[in-house]
């Protein structure tokens, strides 16, 4: 891997982590990272609690009424269908960009990888990011590792990557974080 000359931004979200997970035993890797000061100590959700907004306010740096996802689906009233997932849902206003557009806009030989990030796979402007891994609902979340992070950024200047976890498809999103199913 090559070590860019722009500093680099990871973000590894945990979507549907406990507030009190770190005061349980079963994420020492994370505490530890925490400890390292790699933590937002005051973020705060934004309404409506949900996956995409959530993600898309990390994203964006705005709230859900100005970048408009507002859900995880929609309702089509024209074609009288829900639809799950589609690039007009992160589409609201288009002068709206990610992070990782804004950093691959910057020029200069920044890249960016998105890694299952809702609607990091989706061209913002018409350009798509250099690197990305889609959603896969039969993806092992015990493998994630930061090479697998690394490895969709390896050859170029990296400015940032986005990653979310979702714990609600691992086995401790099955559980309450005090289950002894997960405490064990």
């Amino acid at each position: 891997y090559s070590i860019s000359q722009y500093p680099i931004l990871i973000i590894v979200l945990y979507d549907a982590f406990k507030y009190d997970y770190f005061n349980t035993k079963t994420v020492p890797h994370l505490t530890r990272l925490r400890s390292l000061e790699t933590y937002a100590d005051y973020l705060i959700n934004v309404f409506p609690i949900k996956t995409f907004p959530n993600h898309h306010s990390i994203a964006t740096g705005l709230y859900p009424e100005t970048h408009g996802v507002v859900g995880n689906s929609y309702f089509d009233t024209s074609s009288k269908t829900v639809v799950n997932i589609c690039p007009e849902m992160f589409h609201y206003n288009e002068n709206i960009l990610p992070i990782w557009r804004r950093n691959e806009d910057m020029g200069n030989g920044r890249y960016t990888g998105v890694m299952m990030w809702p609607g990091g796979y989706f061209p913002y402007q018409g350009k798509n990011v250099t690197y990305f891994k889609s959603y896969d609902p039969d993806f092992d979340w015990y493998q994630i590792s930061i090479d697998m992070i690394l490895e969709i950024t390896p050859t170029k200047n990296n400015g940032s990557v986005a990653k979310t976890v979702d714990v609600l498809k691992s086995g401790n999103g099955k559980y309450s974080v005090s289950s002894i199913l997960v405490i064990t």
